[in-house]
């Protein structure tokens, strides 16, 4: 996990400066904006782990030849962009959210990480072409979601849902004049995004199905048994699928489909943080493949292999 731990430090400064910032804010969005921080924090118990957006600029700057302040400001913007963008994914997702008080906090964070960017980028910059590049991918996104497309997995909107924590890599690239490079990086890291997006789906799927938001493994496994858009999906259905009908694993299998000569010796901690995700997606259709197995060969061998072999 050298991914992370290489950089602990760095992320921890990263996370207390936007606690600062935010402390700065106007009343009640400095108390609120500290709130909604703590949610991706990750040295807070139960926040969300989302560690390509503020550890991307850090893994990219050897590459890039950033120095450590230039990879901590781009990792500063990263943290308000996922804040920004996961305030209005909230309103869109959550009729009970304050949408006000959201939208409002919002604006505040925007406002953050495009100074940052405006710090490094003059308005004449390509920097800002990328930028909205990304943010209408994810517009693009949002607005598709959910939709069938007779494919395996979407895995356009599924990539593009995170687009705007690219704008970090654009801009390392472009402060190091190595924009040639930008179309395979975006294609690692937005292949990286699909991954991370399935395993998450997986770990969801019952809050998900809760609060009819989309996921992937939902709606493959509505394709998988031919289940009608109108044809509401229940817990007993998910559960029959992935537990008896072996179908985690073809949809771990899909990944296959769409992944190509990824091997990123330039950044490899990109590289080693897609092969973590992928074989922790891998490794939990293993287990529910092998316990189905077993229950499938009676009860007593089940019985043995959890109670004897572990003893």
């Amino acid at each position: 996990m050298n991914w992370y731990e290489d950089y602990e430090e760095d992320i921890r400064w990263v996370f207390t400066e936007a606690e600062k910032i935010i402390q700065e804010f106007p009343e009640p969005f400095d108390t609120n904006g500290q709130v909604f921080l703590s949610k991706f924090n990750i040295f807070v118990k139960g926040s969300s782990k989302s560690y390509i957006c503020f550890l991307l600029p850090f893994w990219l700057e050897d590459f890039a030849h950033l120095n450590r302040e230039e990879s901590r400001q781009f990792s500063l913007a990263n943290v308000f962009i996922m804040l920004f963008f996961h305030l209005q994914d909230d309103v869109m997702d959550n009729p009970s959210s304050p949408i006000k008080s959201h939208l409002a906090l919002a604006n505040l964070i925007q406002l953050k990480y495009m100074s940052i960017f405006h710090h490094y980028f003059e308005a004449s910059s390509k920097f800002w072409h990328y930028l909205r590049t990304y943010l209408e991918e994810w517009a693009s996104a949002v607005s598709r979601e959910g939709r069938i497309t007779g494919g395996l997995l979407d895995t356009s909107t599924m990539a593009h849902k995170a687009a705007p924590l690219k704008s970090a890599l654009a801009g390392s690239l472009l402060l190091s004049n190595q924009e040639h490079q930008l179309a395979e990086l975006e294609d690692a890291v937005n292949r990286t995004l699909v991954t991370l997006q399935m395993l998450d789906d997986w770990q969801d799927w019952e809050e998900d199905l809760a609060l009819e938001n989309h996921n992937s493994l939902l709606a493959f496994i509505r394709r998988e048994l031919d289940i009608p858009l109108e044809a509401p999906l229940t817990t007993s259905i998910i559960e029959q699928s992935i537990y008896s009908g072996g179908i985690l694993k073809r949809f771990a299998e899909q990944h296959s489909l769409f992944e190509s000569n990824f091997e990123l010796e330039i950044v490899p901690h990109l590289y080693a943080f897609h092969q973590d995700l992928l074989e922790d997606l891998q490794a939990a259709a293993a287990r529910i493949d092998s316990r189905r197995l077993m229950l499938e060969k009676g009860g007593l061998h089940y019985w043995i292999s959890k109670n004897v072999t572990n003893t």
